[in-house]
């Protein structure tokens, strides 16, 4: 493993110290998030069975970023893009119950000219017990060398974004090889995005900020759409996949403000054990014009 300076320039990216990060979710908190990701099922918003309401992936996702650690800074003409991510949920949470997250760099290497910076995160109950493991993958932004994607609508023959998605069913018994999964369409509102990602003024909430990095305008939080994958997850498999399931993500396109994105799933894969049937998930995100903007894999056990 390389050391990392406490403070370093590296490639032009900035390394910086990032100081673990305790919260608790309230139940506006998790309302909040829940609005900013068109997400009300009584799981987040009521809870069940005399339990408290589950605090929402998304949010997990969120308060994990690097940026939120209380001692992230970077230059205001430098911006953090997530390229890849990989999420492992190991214990559900609810709201009202204590956290803390905490990051550490474990690998930097440049790819086309551009530099990206490995982080490994975890979130735990501040007795140790696991909730949440991650690995992303960042790049940066800047005005002298912005992340660029094509807008021009494609023909993409299927695409999640040229279908209304109804709301999803539960999984059956044992759902078949090839069965396609649909998740909700998502209208990507500057409010929706400032829900997420603010208060503070940065490219997902601020048009001002995200040209100063070289952006058209505010691009969504890539974790707000891995919130939308879990959710996708979460309604087909249950709320144990919050315990068990996975997510590998690559972010293929920004989503940008007023995007309306569509996320589809097909099983791959599923294989019997002593705890269930294992599900290989393969999902892909596309936004109104035919574009994917997020490919992933995802694994259950139902």
């Amino acid at each position: 493993m390389e050391d990392f300076a406490v403070t370093e320039s590296w490639a032009g990216i900035t390394i910086c110290q990032l100081d673990p990060y305790e919260f608790t979710v309230d139940g506006p908190m998790n309302e909040q998030y829940l609005d900013s990701m068109e997400a009300y099922h009584p799981r987040y918003a009521a809870g069940r069975s005399g339990q408290a309401a589950i605090v929402h992936p998304g949010l997990l996702l969120n308060r994990s970023n690097d940026t939120r650690s209380p001692s992230y800074r970077i230059p205001s003409r430098e911006a953090g893009i997530h390229a890849k991510d990989e999420a492992y949920f190991l214990g559900l949470v609810y709201v009202g119950e204590p956290m803390r997250t905490t990051w550490e760099y474990t690998d930097r290497y440049e790819r086309r000219g551009r530099p990206y910076l490995v982080i490994e995160c975890s979130i735990r109950h501040l007795d140790g017990r696991p909730i949440l493991r991650r690995r992303l993958v960042r790049t940066i932004t800047t005005d002298s060398a912005p992340i660029v994607a094509k807008r021009e609508p494609t023909a993409l023959e299927g695409t999640v974004a040229a279908r209304e998605a109804g709301p999803p069913s539960s999984a059956s018994a044992d759902p078949d090889i090839g069965r396609r999964l649909y998740g909700r369409l998502k209208t990507m509102t500057l409010d929706r995005m400032r829900m997420f990602s603010g208060p503070n003024r940065n490219i997902h909430t601020d048009e001002v900020a995200a040209t100063a990095a070289g952006l058209p305008k505010p691009i969504v939080s890539a974790t707000q759409s891995m919130g939308h994958i879990c959710e996708l997850m979460v309604d087909y498999f249950g709320d144990q996949w919050l315990a068990s399931g996975t997510l590998k993500a690559t972010f293929v396109r920004p989503i940008v403000m007023d995007d309306v994105v569509g996320y589809e799933g097909r099983i791959t894969a599923k294989t019997p054990s002593e705890s269930g049937t294992g599900y290989e998930v393969s999902v892909t995100g596309a936004n109104q014009l035919g574009q994917p903007v997020t490919v992933a894999t995802a694994s259950a056990v139902h």
